[in-house]
């Protein structure tokens, strides 16, 4: 069965920096917990796309000049990607999900 729609629905994501696990018996009394740690997404920059320490695309401007024959501005800008996911896929290989 298909969910009507879900190629519209965002994808996925890690909401929560710290998850705790705990288990109890069968009498509800806690035997103990584990606490995860996740790689969350946290700041927005307006000039700079980041997915936490993973992937990110910062863009700067080198310089901006009046081109008087066609009146147009020109803007000469300095894109730079650090791409941290694919040095980290190359070590564990692709994930099949």
């Amino acid at each position: 069965m298909e969910v009507p729609y879900s190629s519209e629905l965002p994808a996925p994501k890690v909401m929560y920096e710290y998850v705790t696990m705990e288990s109890s018996g069968a009498d509800d009394i806690s035997e103990g917990s584990v606490q995860y740690r996740f790689n969350v997404f946290k700041e927005k920059d307006p000039n700079r796309i980041k997915f936490g320490d993973l992937y990110e695309i910062s863009c700067t401007t080198q310089s901006e000049h009046y081109n008087s024959m066609t009146d147009k501005d020109v803007s000469i800008k300095n894109y730079t990607i650090k791409d941290k996911f694919s040095e980290f896929r190359s070590a564990f290989g692709n994930f099949n999900f």
